[in-house]
């Protein structure tokens, strides 16, 4: 990286990939393990290991490819300049490109080994999740200029996150393929499992897909100027803050569902608990955002830590207890 500035590398690298977004599917991926040695009593660490090293890759070369075509289609030159990392700090486009293909090579590399250590099916699930992350920053129109920006986040990083982290240690509960002798292959979809695994990724679909909303509220005047025309933009930023505030009930609402089934223990109601900072937050953030307070934003990050980190400690705890 060409650095022309006071900055260290690894500022410029945690500013070019936006490292603390890593923990969208950082702690998922950690609440699907857990989910899994707990429901089913075990858990395969190695391919576990094998899922955390390509998915932290391709999440952070899926946040590199949109830094980079955001500075290609930049047509505000302020933001082009001072704002985006490659012209913030000076460096080389080509390099830049270079670093993202070589970071989605290895991350497709370790994904085949994985897929060579679980079920072809995998191949076919993983490659459409491949491409959806792909097209979600990259293409003619990226998914995330579009008004399903924060619909294919919260599927990919809220439900798509968790599901592979309890797939990769238990595909043959939810999806395998065996072939018979006549060379047919023949799948088995574990119908209910797989329908649980997406309830319970509920919470981090809605948290996920609030923090999408909540930055192109934040960008969406600078987004217009740049032709980015995300949800906002069609629905306005009133609208945009109460679907902000609906899509914030639904992890507690998922929640008493998960207590009711039966699916985590009856003490995880003390979770409840955390509703009261968390909508404080909301409320700071609806009041925030009204004001034009560019900072209102970091409410829907640290809303979604709360939970997300909730959920963990309580499997966590069920998992010892």
């Amino acid at each position: 990286m060409d650095n022309t500035t006071n900055a260290s590398k690894f500022q410029i690298f945690f500013d070019f990939v936006e490292l603390p977004t890593s923990a969208v599917t950082f702690i998922p991926m950690f609440i699907g393990f857990l989910w899994t040695y707990y429901h089913y009593g075990t858990l395969n660490w190695g391919n576990a290991l094998l899922f955390f090293i390509p998915a932290m890759i391709f999440d952070m070369t899926v946040t590199a490819i949109n830094t980079v075509m955001d500075y290609k289609k930049a047509i505000d030159i302020d933001f082009k300049e001072k704002d985006n990392p490659i012209g913030k700090y000076h460096l080389d486009y080509r390099k830049m490109v270079l670093f993202v293909r070589i970071a989605l090579l290895v991350a497709i590399a370790f994904s085949l080994i994985l897929v060579w250590r679980t079920d072809a099916m995998l191949l076919f699930i993983g490659g459409f999740a491949f491409l959806t992350g792909i097209c979600y920053t990259y293409g003619p129109v990226p998914i995330s200029r579009t008004p399903f920006g924060e619909i294919a986040s919260g599927i990919v990083q809220g439900i798509g996150v968790l599901f592979f982290s309890v797939y990769v240690t238990r595909y043959e509960s939810l999806l395998s393929s065996t072939w018979n002798s006549n060379g047919m292959m023949q799948i088995h979809i574990g119908w209910g499992e797989i329908f649980q695994i997406i309830l319970l990724a509920l919470p981090m679909f809605a948290l996920t897909a609030n923090i999408m909303l909540a930055n192109n509220t934040r960008d969406s005047d600078q987004d217009i100027v740049n032709e980015r025309y995300t949800l906002v933009y069609y629905i306005g930023r009133p609208n945009a803050i109460f679907l902000y505030q609906l899509l914030s009930l639904v992890p507690w609402i998922s929640w008493a569902l998960y207590i009711i089934l039966g699916w985590i223990p009856w003490w995880s109601v003390i979770t409840f608990i955390l509703i009261i900072p968390h909508f404080k937050m909301i409320k700071r953030y609806t009041q925030g955002t009204k004001a034009h307070q560019p900072e209102a934003f970091n409410e829907s990050v640290k809303s979604f830590m709360l939970f997300a980190i909730g959920y963990l400690i309580t499997l966590l705890l069920a998992v010892i207890f």
